[in-house]
């Protein structure tokens, strides 16, 4: 596999395509509307390089305004790969899943989805603070 050769050492040649549509507006850090996107990469002898591995990723995001200033978004994407070198594997834990440490899942594959409610907490005029709980 791809992580046993790159620690043998080789060259890492690259081909990749990406596109990305978003119709999202944001007023008083408050977002309306929605993205879309998505990524191939292929590596391989065809790129001048030592490793063969390809990767697939999309992703979705929509926003909705509530009332004047408070913001409702939720996302949802995925990555597929097959043979990625160990420095491309998608990974989980740390600060995005609480409870579990940094890096405590690896593999070629991963699904996510998020939801949040941004609460407007208090304004200093134009600027303000806002959470998410």
């Amino acid at each position: 596999p791809a992580a046993q050769a790159a620690r043998r050492g080789g060259y890492l040649g690259l081909g990749g395509a990406a596109v990305a549509c978003g119709w999202r507006a944001r007023e008083f850090a408050v977002m309306r509307g929605s993205a879309l996107g998505g990524s191939l990469d292929f590596g391989g002898p065809a790129f001048g390089g030592d490793f063969r591995f390809w990767r697939a990723s999309a992703f979705w995001e929509q926003g909705f305004r509530i009332l004047r200033r408070h913001n409702f978004i939720y996302a949802a994407g995925g990555t597929l790969g097959h043979n990625l070198p160990i420095w491309w594997d998608t990974v989980a834990g740390g600060p995005g899943l609480r409870g579990y440490l940094g890096q405590k899942f690896r593999g070629d594959s991963q699904l996510f989805a998020t939801v949040a409610d941004h609460l407007p907490t208090y304004w200093l005029g134009s600027p303000g603070v806002r959470g998410v709980p």
